[in-house]
C-alpha cells in the first residue's frame, strides 16, 4: 500500500488518477483510508477528513453529511470512520444513523469483502515522532506487528526521505528479491534508498538497482536515508516470479489469487524503471497487435525513430487489469508493431491494477456492508 503517496510512485499514481484515485497520500494525523490500489490521495482523504469535521462542527445533520460524502465518490464506511475520527463521542450516533440510512444507498455506497478492513484504516505514525537514525528492525517490526507506517510519504525525487538508518543494516539485508529493474545508464540517482516491507511473509527487500548502499559503504558514510514503501498482504515483489515470468502467468496471479506486484519507482521519462522483460508474442495473448498498414505514416515514423534510439528505455509497455470484468488494457500497441518489424523481440513491462470494489446492487440490511461500518467505527475509536 502505497501507500504510494502525495508525489511518490508516479506509476501507481497514474493508474489510480485514471480510477478514482492515486495510490500514495500524506495524511494529517493517523488519518489513512486505503484501498487495494493503495492509499486514496491526500486531496481526496485530508479534505474530506476536514470537510467532515467542519460540518460536524456547524451542526449539519449527520445525513446530510452521509449523503454529501456519497455523492462524492467515497464509501460509507469511509464516511463512518472519518466522522468518529473528528467526534470519537458520537460514535454509536454515527454507526446507527448509517445503519438506518443503508437501504436507501445505493450499492456502490458500500464496499465489498475483498479487502481487509485493518489494513484500510491502519493506524499511522510521523517519522519525525521516531530518531533521525532509526534500525530497520524497529521500522519494519511497527508495520509486521502492529500495521502502522510512517508518514508522510516523502516526496524522494527531490531526496527527501522517511528517515536514516546504519548503512551496515542495509548491506547485511541487500539478497536476491527486486520489485523492478532498470536498464538506463542515465537513469537519476536518489539518495534515498528504498526498503520495501511485505506483510504476507514479513520480508524485508532493499533496493539494490542503484547501488546506493555499496557507494555509502565504500564512502564511510554511516547512516543512508531510506525511504519506506509499505505492501499489504496481496503484494509480492515481482522476484517472487521467477526469472523473466510469463505475462500470462502475472495476469492470472492478479485475477485468480488478487496477487499484485510492488509499484515499480518510476516508469516515466528519465527513470523509466519496469517490473520485467516480456517477449513482444506474450503481448499477442491479449490483443490483437495492428498490422503496418493500419498505422499513420507520421506515427510509425516517430515510433520506429524513437525505437530505433532507445528501444524501450523511454517507456516501456503498460499492461493494466481491471479485476471487475477480468479485462487486460495494453497501451500503445503499435509500439509492438514497430518493435517486431524492426527485429525487437523482447519489451519491458509495467503492470498496473485496478478495482472498483464495490457491490453491484442494493444494499440491505444485515449485508457486509453492515460488518463494514461496524468496524470503520470501532477502528476510528482505536486510533485516539
Amino acid at each position: 500500500m502505497f501507500d504510494y503517496y502525495a508525489n511518490g510512485l508516479k506509476a501507481a499514481a497514474f493508474a489510480a488518477m485514471m480510477f478514482s484515485s492515486p495510490a500514495f497520500a500524506l495524511y494529517e494525523d493517523d488519518v489513512r483510508i486505503s484501498s487495494d490500489r493503495g492509499t486514496v490521495s491526500e486531496d481526496v482523504g485530508v479534505r474530506a477528513f476536514r470537510e467532515v469535521r467542519a460540518f460536524l462542527e456547524q451542526g449539519y445533520p449527520i445525513q446530510s453529511i452521509y449523503l454529501n460524502g456519497v455523492s462524492r465518490g467515497l464509501s460509507i464506511d469511509d464516511i463512518v470512520f472519518l466522522s468518529v475520527r473528528a467526534d470519537p463521542e458520537s460514535a454509536e450516533r454515527f454507526v446507527d444513523t448509517a445503519l438506518d440510512m443503508l437501504p436507501t444507498l445505493p450499492g456502490w455506497a458500500c464496499r465489498d469483502n475483498s479487502e481487509s478492513v485493518a489494513d484500510r484504516y491502519a493506524p499511522v505514525v510521523s517519522s519525525d515522532s521516531l530518531d533521525p537514525v532509526t534500525s530497520v528492525d524497529t521500522i519494519a517490526r511497527k508495520f509486521f506487528d502492529e500495521n502502522v507506517r510512517l508518514v508522510p510519504f516523502p516526496d524522494w525525487e527531490r531526496n527527501e526521505a522517511h528517515l536514516r538508518v546504519p548503512t551496515a543494516e542495509l548491506q547485511q539485508l541487500i539478497g536476491d528479491d527486486y520489485w523492478y529493474r532498470n536498464a538506463r545508464d542515465d537513469r537519476p540517482v536518489n539518495d534515498g534508498v528504498m526498503l520495501s516491507l511485505y506483510q504476507f511473509d514479513q520480508s524485508i527487500v532493499i533496493d539494490g538497482n542503484l547501488d546506493q548502499v555499496r557507494r555509502a559503504v565504500e564512502n564511510g558514510e554511516p547512516h543512508v536515508p531510506v525511504v519506506v514503501l509499505y505492501n499489504e498482504k496481496d503484494r509480492r515483489p515481482v522476484s517472487r516470479f521467477g526469472d523473466n515470468p510469463l505475462v500470462g502467468d502475472l495476469v492470472a496471479a492478479y485475477f485468480g489469487e488478487r496477487l499484485q506486484l510492488t509499484h515499480v519507482p518510476d516508469w516515466r521519462d528519465p527513470y523509466g524503471d519496469f517490473h520485467e522483460v516480456a517477449d513482444i508474442v506474450e503481448f499477442e495473448e491479449f490483443i490483437t497487435l495492428p498490422a503496418r498498414e493500419e498505422i499513420d505514416d507520421a506515427r510509425w515514423g516517430k515510433i520506429t525513430t524513437e525505437l530505433q534510439a532507445d528501444g524501450f528505455g523511454r517507456k516501456p509497455v503498460i499492461v493494466s487489469m481491471y479485476h471487475n470484468g477480468s479485462r487486460v488494457w495494453i497501451d500503445q500497441p503499435d509500439r509492438l508493431t514497430a518493435a517486431r518489424e524492426l527485429g525487437i523481440e523482447q519489451a519491458p513491462v509495467v503492470y498496473l491494477y485496478h478495482s472498483i470494489d464495490r457491490l453491484p446492487c442494493g444494499v440491505a440490511p444485515g449485508s457486509d456492508c453492515e460488518e463494514r461500518i461496524r468496524k470503520a467505527a470501532e477502528l476510528a475509536g482505536l486510533r485516539q
